[in-house]
């Protein structure tokens, strides 16, 4: 136990890679990956969530039930007859689905409008990510 303990005697070691708002983000590769949450969050539910809101309530897509166990509430047959209300798990999936991607953005915005210096990549980097935000507002 004394060698394990003595193992850890230098303790205020200086960081050298700290990435404050001095250093980070300046160029545009930088404002690409600091918008990366955007997209992750974007991609997230978007082919199953996404799909049944639009395909499942249009005649596009019918999802087949063949006895009691294949119903599932009927959340697929309220889709299709256009009776969904807000307790239907695909309409609280999106709600909670889009609310996330607006919420990362308008972090993501905040953060670097705050924190980058001002320029093309900068402009460039907000201009994507409110395009991004109303994407999900639509």
């Amino acid at each position: 136990m004394a060698w394990l303990f003595s193992a850890c005697h230098k303790i205020d070691v200086k960081v050298t890679s700290e990435l404050t708002p001095d250093v980070y983000p300046q160029t545009e590769s930088q404002f690409s990956s600091a918008s990366g949450p955007v997209y992750i969050s974007f991609r997230s539910d978007f082919s199953v969530t996404y799909f049944f809101l639009q395909s499942a309530s249009t005649d596009e897509s019918v999802l087949p039930t063949y006895a009691a166990d294949w119903v599932d509430g009927n959340r697929y047959l309220e889709l299709h007859r256009h009776t969904w209300t807000q307790d239907n798990s695909w309409v609280a999936a999106g709600w909670g689905y889009l609310s996330n991607v607006i919420g990362t953005t308008n972090q993501t915005i905040s953060i670097i409008s705050q924190t980058a210096p001002p320029g093309d990549p900068k402009n460039v980097g907000l201009a994507e990510l409110k395009t991004m935000r109303a994407l999900a507002y639509l």
